[in-house]
């Protein structure tokens, strides 16, 4: 995939003239002054601006490919790994870059500057599987607990239920010291979830320790009961949230800095006890859908800089050019097949990058009637490509 510039960039905005001039030539002039230009900062702006114009049907698509496609070959295969219990993977080297270029959402991280002390269950989302050690059905037990808990108003309990069917849950107690989560909250997140609904009741069995315990009212079967509960609990019960934002797996607090594996910044920046303009996501797709696409370019821009950082050399204007064409259509659209058929790319173009055999055989299938104007369709069948000298066709030669 090319771009080809084949017009020169005009501009007569003078707060861009004036980046070209020296700093210390501003700062003598009043802001009333900068509104002109005197001849000898025309004349160097006209002269700055000329060696920046790119030559007509120069392809600034493979020379930018070429210049970041190169280093890369030098960038390790490698990953940093945070101390800590709760450790926060970070990408690095070239499965970052295709990350990135992928426009993946799974391996992305934020760093959060929070103002008040916070815990771990603030961000990290649970849900009742993750606080969950083992869980089986026990039948015909002496449910007196659940008559106290009745009498004493624990909980609404249904007019009748099948006293014989319990679904039993053990709970983590490593984790949820770690996130500070208590019987009581999982229990209270299950009624609330449960709301209006009778035929489940929820209580803390006094019996056993870190236990919850989940009657069900049944009216099967006596042999489709098991089934039946199982069914219930986990299309129900089990995609309860506990805690934390949705999207975030591990955190990592150091004073007042959060580093969290998984993003959510929508959700993120509506807490009340972090400061929102030290809040940062490294995933273009998360900040794409908080704050829109120009900040979707700049965490691209950022986030490729990082990536190809150290002793690899390249132009900034190439990272700013493969930023820009990936989000040129007011979306987020990845370097890969799926972006070049949502761009709607020829066949012989696709067949270059990926699967070639599907296709050319699905282009053949349709009897498509390929335009042949991509320097890769180009090269495929041997033709001269449009770039260069080569977009321009000789009229007469002599």
């Amino acid at each position: 995939m090319s771009l080809v510039f084949k017009s020169t960039y005009t501009s007569s905005i003078c707060s861009i003239a004036r980046s070209f001039i020296s700093a210390e030539a501003c700062t003598r002039q009043s802001h009333c002054q900068l509104q002109k230009l005197n001849e000898s900062e025309r004349q160097a702006f006209i002269a700055r601006h000329s060696q920046a114009q790119v030559c007509p049907g120069e392809d600034v698509g493979v020379i930018a490919s070429q210049s970041i496609g190169q280093p890369t070959t030098q960038i390790a295969l490698s990953s940093f790994h945070s101390a800590g219990t709760t450790a926060v993977e970070v990408l690095e080297g070239i499965s970052r870059l295709e990350s990135i270029l992928n426009c993946s959402f799974k391996q992305s991280t934020s760093t959060i500057r929070i103002t008040k002390h916070t815990s771990p269950s603030d961000f990290v989302y649970l849900t009742i599987p993750d606080v969950m050690s083992s869980y089986y059905i026990e039948h015909d037990l002496d449910s007196w607990w659940y008559a106290i808990a009745e009498k004493h108003n624990f909980y609404t309990a249904p007019t009748s239920y099948n006293e014989g069917v319990v679904f039993r849950m053990i709970v983590d107690s490593k984790k949820m010291k770690a996130y500070k989560i208590s019987l009581k909250l999982i229990r209270d997140r299950i009624v609330e979830s449960m709301y209006g609904n009778n035929n489940i009741r929820v209580l803390v069995s006094p019996e056993f320790e870190h236990t919850i315990d989940i009657a069900v009212q049944c009216v099967t079967k006596s042999k489709d009961i098991e089934m039946y509960v199982y069914g219930l609990v986990k299309s129900i019960i089990f995609p309860i949230q506990i805690c934390g934002i949705k999207g975030i797996e591990h955190v990592l607090i150091n004073n007042n800095e959060v580093k969290t594996k998984g993003s959510n910044l929508m959700s993120t920046l509506g807490l009340d006890f972090i400061d929102d303009k030290l809040t940062i996501s490294d995933s273009a797709v998360d900040v794409l859908n908080c704050l829109g696409i120009e900040a979707a370019r700049n965490v691209l821009v950022r986030e490729l800089s990082k990536v190809l950082k150290g002793d690899v050399r390249f132009d900034d204007k190439h990272i700013n050019l493969l930023a820009d064409f990936m989000t040129n259509k007011g979306k987020m659209i990845p370097m890969n097949i799926s972006g070049m058929v949502e761009r709607g790319h020829s066949y012989l173009t696709r067949a270059s990058n990926e699967r070639t055999i599907v296709e050319l055989a699905r282009a053949a299938c349709k009897g498509v009637a390929e335009p042949v104007q991509s320097i890769s369709d180009n090269i495929i069948i041997g033709s001269r490509s449009k770039v260069g000298t080569s977009i321009v066709d000789i009229l007469h030669y002599t």
